[in-house]
């Protein structure tokens, strides 16, 4: 399978880099070569042509009982391997507004970059459809030069608003704030009950020789000459020693005041002494009594 991405505005003759995968029984694609292949779009039409010499990353060695690989070996890259054979026609240098998408959608992102646009560049017309479309319409001055306005759109810094995020993960213990995390002043009190039952199985062996235990009927065994009664014995006995104790962490109750900036937040939280695991569960129960500002994820 030979795959390829044809990017944008590229021209015939532009070479691309193209990608080989084996798609059948083969162990090893290293020191493979590709035939000549075209390029199809999803529209049938041939984009593009390509050969070459493959190059892997990794490799694959082995006899009979035993065998080392190192990465993907049936996938493998041709560097510039396939000549553009068509180009996508477009009319861009004769439109007279184009869309900009954001990254990350919001709608403080989006009214910003289309105020300071509409500042910054004159006679242009901007607006924010959604929280992450903007519209702009080219300014007469830049009719049938479309790439020197969006150069000029390009060199306009905005500033990227952010929510109030926090990612946590309790398999590994991570906690991760955004820099707009507020905190209200909140009252919390976190302890641990700690109890450990530990038991302990010890064997009592007789001594070697031991007299033999009672018999069936409970009689006890009778030294005949002198008339001494035996203890019962000659029985291995199992005993358990159960050992048990309980520690309760003493915290009181602090007083976490209202952060003003994600460093206050950070601090104190970490003024009541808890793992990140058990600030994990601090956090949710923050954001229960609804003194977190910000959103957890």
């Amino acid at each position: 399978m030979v795959t390829a991405q044809l990017p944008p505005f590229s021209k015939t003759g532009t070479r691309i880099d193209v990608t080989v995968s084996s798609i059948g029984d083969a162990t090893s694609i290293l020191g493979g070569q590709l035939l000549m292949t075209a390029l199809r779009g999803v529209d049938g039409e041939v984009y593009a042509l390509a050969q070459g010499s493959l190059i892997l990353g990794g490799f694959s060695a082995g006899g009979a009982n035993a065998s080392v690989t190192k990465n993907q070996t049936n996938v493998g890259i041709i560097a510039n391997g396939a000549v553009v054979e068509r180009e996508v026609r477009n009319d861009f240098g004769q439109e007279k507004k184009f869309t900009i998408n954001l990254f990350q959608p919001d709608f403080t992102t989006a009214t910003k970059l289309a105020t300071t646009v509409a500042g910054r560049i004159k006679d242009v017309q901007t607006q924010a459809i959604d929280s992450g479309t903007i519209t702009v319409k080219v300014s007469p001055s830049f009719e049938g030069n479309m790439a020197e306005m969006i150069a000029a759109v390009e060199n306009v810094d905005v500033s990227v608003d952010t929510g109030a995020v926090i990612v946590m993960n309790e398999k590994t213990g991570t906690v991760v704030m955004g820099e707009n995390v507020r905190i209200s002043t909140v009252a919390i009190a976190h302890g641990n009950l700690s109890i450990q039952i530990k038991e302990t199985v010890n064997v009592s062996q007789p001594l070697p020789f031991s007299p033999q235990a009672p018999a069936a009927g409970g009689v006890t065994a009778r030294d005949r000459k002198s008339g001494t009664i035996m203890a019962p014995g000659g029985q291995t006995v199992v005993t358990k020693d159960t050992a048990l104790s309980m520690q309760e962490e003493k915290k009181q109750l602090m007083v976490v005041p209202r952060g003003v900036t994600i460093q206050d937040v950070v601090m104190a939280l970490n003024a009541i002494g808890v793992t990140p695991r058990d600030l994990i569960t601090i956090i949710q129960t923050i954001k229960a009594a609804g003194a977190l500002q910000a959103v957890c994820n």
